[in-house]
């Protein structure tokens, strides 16, 4: 008996036993098991299974045998009940482990915009300064910052085995803190009167260019010791302080859920950092004669390097006061306290870190390789006059050049920001539901479609310029879901890749551009006017019935005026839209400002003044934002199911009998319209809108490009798309930072929601995506309105006939081209003019013979 006791562990249970599933026993069974005996001790134990009991305990001989229970670990030795009993949630995260993960996102925001800011005024300092160039950083990283980080290594090696971990922490930051702060507010002013550069200019005469590395280091040494400094700030403090905390108090499932979210946010600290960089440099611009713009930029920034530094320290303490370290075994191990050799001996023994210590190594070198000639062409470039401002604005962004370079003048905004975001959401009454139904009826990963979708609105906003729309392949979604059998995963992606490689092909060899050139325009107008019209009657009908998801059509049954999404909320959202953006001419003719300015006319004036106004409001973000809210209102249930994280990439297995299928069923007669309506139709209505003429071949082949890339991991197949073009641009959206945006946001939701998005989808009001769906609709058919004569308009609204009534934009476009070669006969006469022409002139010519 003695030894089943002892050797299976005892655990006792509470007088009420609640939540006794959570109660978990892990045994292990001692290599020596004791011999059979009914000893006192053993009675003791034998005596704790009575139910009277109502603690938790556990022996001190099963202790012994090295048994840990994690009911007494949770309630650490305490037996109290209420441990037990599951804490509260938010979003499917426990409340106190938000308490963890919070503030350590925000200590790793302030760490990095520190980091941000003191990288680009360290070199900026050193490389700008009198009788130095960016040619001294390999000395000053060899021979100061080398000596000062190993330096740092053996104090904090010492400092480690004396000072406990909160003493330790603020030991080494907050010296950082007050080093910055002197220097901004002390070091810098009086640089003048410490820097030795007399005696730098003798030593150098004396000792030859050969010296001069070097010498620079001692002319300005209070510059390279900030250099240093703020070196030291990127290894100390991000990777020994802040991960060696967060490993502390974080368990390995937190970890691995949140830490991927840590990186999103150092990308948003570099954001906010590099725009405040950007702003202190050109508010020196600003500053009267006489005034050193760059001490008063230095101190405000130093300033909120201070404010950050002192913000992380309030943020440690909070963590350590108030929220529990997790459970960790009771059993303390005994570690060995070594000396700095002891350590040396232990890193260099472990293949692991020697294998990480050579990556740290390589990538430093090549960073500096390049470094060096980088900076010293950026100061040739932008300083020959030994002027911070212009290398400090460009040194913030590194990848901005400062002339106006190719990456800047795509992310600049040629509209207003709010109106540029309320643009990026015009497309979503197209986007969203085919995405929710591809999801429900065929299984599509949806956490792969937002990533690899926002990867795309990123890649297209900056490579064309416009706001690109990357949308569903239309004709693929209504296949899949409308045909029996369903399509699978599978035969969906080989239906895109299908597309894709042919358009791709189409690109590669100019054929696009081919076609693109030979295509009478009154053709292109009628897809374009059937595709508006299809958006506008479909997007009525999301308005007036419900929404079937197996279908992917609006039911019979009528919408309910009452509800959170009734026709009552869709109307409102519609009347909203109209007062605020009009028939969407207001908002290009509202910046124009001097005709309120130079009219005698008040009325007019005022009437000018109000519909910049309403113009400046983000209708549709504002819409959109209020249907996301009206999720959560109408099933609160979705904060239960949300799950942190994206899902697992995986790649699809497609075999040659889903090659077949998708090819057939649905490739087929989805490349014709991918080819008049993302290709051909985009390409025509860029240069309408924004008076921009894209390359056929450009677009072609990045849709065979994305496409060929997204399918093969479950990404839903898409492509670009004259009405959510038009879409966008009736809202606002005017540059391709506009997609930039919305593919941010894709993004950040797959990334942190992943599948369980879906939740939110399904519980979007239909009756406001059918709204947005309209004004796309109807921006797109407005595009046909500049066919002046009458055989273009009859050319067009042929062709749009055919293509509404066959359901079919292939059928409408042969019918279009023939009816345009039939008409060109008519006119035909010896001289064989040419039978295809892009232009109105030809049009009106051929009219005036008829």
């Amino acid at each position: 008996m003695a030894t089943v006791i002892q050797t299976r562990g005892l655990l006792s249970l509470p007088a009420k036993p609640i939540g006794v599933r959570s109660l978990l026993l892990f045994a292990s069974k001692p290599r020596n098991p004791p011999a059979l005996s009914l000893s006192s001790n053993g009675h003791q134990k034998f005596q704790s299974f009575e139910p009277t009991l109502p603690g938790i305990s556990i022996s001190h001989k099963a202790r012994s045998t090295e048994f840990i229970c994690k009911a007494e670990a949770a309630s650490a030795g305490e037996g109290d009940t209420a441990a037990i009993s599951a804490s509260p949630k938010i979003f499917g995260v426990e409340v106190t482990t938000l308490k963890k993960i919070i503030p350590l996102g925000l200590m790793f925001f302030c760490i990095l915009f520190n980091y941000t800011i003191l990288r680009d005024t360290k070199d900026v300092l050193v490389v700008t300064a009198k009788g130095s160039s960016a040619e001294i950083i390999p000395f000053l990283k060899t021979w100061v910052n080398l000596p000062m980080a190993i330096g740092f290594m053996l104090l904090y090696t010492k400092l480690s085995n004396v000072l406990s971990k909160k003493a330790l922490f603020y030991t080494v930051i907050i010296p950082f803190i007050l080093y910055f702060g002197a220097f901004g507010f002390v070091m810098y002013p009086l640089s003048n009167y410490i820097h030795p550069e007399a005696l730098a200019d003798k030593l150098l005469a004396t000792l030859g260019p050969r010296f001069m590395g070097p010498l620079a280091i001692l002319r300005i040494w209070s510059f390279c010791l900030f250099y240093v400094m703020a070196e030291l700030w990127g290894s100390v403090v991000i990777s020994v302080l802040f991960w060696g905390f967060a490993n502390q108090i974080t368990t390995v499932d937190e970890a691995k859920k949140f830490y991927p979210l840590f990186g999103l946010g150092a990308n948003v600290a570099l954001i906010f950092s590099g725009r405040t960089v950007k702003y202190f440099s050109n508010l020196r611009k600003n500053l009267g004669p006489g005034v050193d713009g760059w001490a008063v930029s230095l101190k405000a920034m130093m300033s909120i390097v201070v404010g950050m530094g002192l913000a992380i320290c309030f943020l440690y303490w909070w963590v350590n006061t108030y929220v529990p370290l997790p459970a960790r075994s009771q059993k303390k191990k005994n570690k060995p306290k070594m000396g700095t050799m002891e350590s040396l001996k232990f890193l260099v023994s472990s293949p692991y870190i020697r294998d990480l210590a050579t990556l740290v190594v390589a990538y430093g070198i090549s960073i500096n390789l390049v470094e060096v000639t980088w900076k010293s062409k950026l100061k040739a470039q932008f300083c020959p006059t030994q002027r911070r401002e212009p290398i400090m604005e460009t040194t913030t962004t590194p990848l901005l050049p400062g002339r106006c370079g190719w990456l800047r003048r795509r992310l600049r905004l040629k509209n207003p920001l709010s109106s540029e975001l309320s643009g990026a959401v015009g497309d979503l009454g197209t986007f969203i539901p085919i995405v929710l139904t591809l999801t429900l009826v065929s299984n599509l990963d949806l956490s792969a479609t937002l990533i690899f979708t926002g990867f795309y609105n990123i890649a297209t906003g900056l490579l064309f310029d416009i706001p690109m729309p990357v949308q569903p392949m239309k004709s693929i979604a209504a296949v899949a879901v409308s045909e029996t059998p369903h399509l699978t995963p599978s035969q969906i992606a080989a239906a895109g890749a299908s597309t894709a490689a042919t358009l791709l092909l189409l690109g590669a060899t100019g054929a696009m551009s081919f076609l693109y050139n030979i295509i009478p325009l009154p053709v292109v107008r009628g897809v374009q006017l059937s595709q508006g019209l299809q958006f506008a009657f479909t997007a009525i009908k999301y308005v007036r019935y419900d929404y079937d998801t197996a279908t992917l059509k609006p039911s019979s049954s009528p919408r309910s005026w009452l509800g959170l999404d009734g026709l009552i909320l869709a109307l409102a959202a519609l009347l909203f839209i109209i007062l605020s953006t009009g028939s969407g001419t207001d908002r290009d003719c509202a910046g124009d400002g001097d005709f309120a300015e130079s009219s005698s006319n008040e009325t007019q004036s005022r009437h000018r003044r109000r519909l910049r106004f309403l113009s400046s409001i983000p209708s549709a973000l504002i819409v959109f934002l209020v249907g996301l809210v009206l999720c959560f209102i109408r099933d609160p249930s979705i904060f239960k199911d949300l799950k942190f994280g994206p899902s697992k990439f995986k790649i699809l297995k497609i075999t040659w009998e889903d090659w077949k299928i998708g090819f057939v069923r649905a490739a087929i007669p989805q490349i014709p319209l991918s080819v008049l309506n993302s290709v051909i139709a985009v390409c025509k209505l860029s240069n309408d809108l924004f008076d921009k003429e894209l390359s056929a071949t450009t677009v072609s082949v990045s849709v065979g490009v994305m496409n060929l890339i997204g399918c093969w991991f479950g990404a839903m197949p898409v492509c670009h798309g004259a009405g959510g073009l038009a879409g966008q641009y009736r809202f606002g959206a005017r540059s391709g930072l506009s997609v930039v945006f919305l593919g941010v946001g894709k993004l950040i939701v797959g990334l942190v929601f992943g599948n369980s998005f879906v939740r939110i989808l399904s519980q979007f009001p239909i009756g406001i995506l059918g709204v947005l769906l309209l004004f796309a609709g109807i921006e797109l058919a407005m595009a046909s309105k500049d066919m002046n004569t009458k055989e273009d308009s009859f050319i067009m609204l042929v062709c749009a006939a055919v293509s509404m009534t066959g359901s079919s934009a292939a059928l409408g476009f042969g019918c279009g081209v023939v009816l345009y070669l039939l008409l060109k006969l008519r006119t035909l006469d010896s001289s064989s003019v040419a039978l295809f022409s892009r232009s109105n002139d030809d049009s009106e010519t051929a009219s005036h013979v008829a």
